[in-house]
């Protein structure tokens, strides 16, 4: 599951479908394989939302910074 998180944050096309049949081979459902990308997805877009307040508040403030 970690190896296909890295995967999906690398943009590793390749390494993801090796570690996808890898996952199912071992018997990973279709429902944690789902959750899995989902919680990365998840902490992916959390990041973007970070960086994009830091960007604001070193740009002069366009916006208040969040508590």
């Amino acid at each position: 599951f970690i190896a296909i998180a890295a995967s999906l944050t690398s943009g590793c096309k390749g390494c993801l479908e090796g570690h996808l049949k890898k996952a199912k081979k071992h018997g990973a459902t279709a429902e944690e394989i789902s959750e899995v990308i989902a919680i990365t997805l998840g902490v992916a877009a959390a990041s973007i939302v970070d960086r994009s307040d830091i960007a604001n508040y070193t740009l002069g403030g366009l916006y208040d910074m969040p508590e």
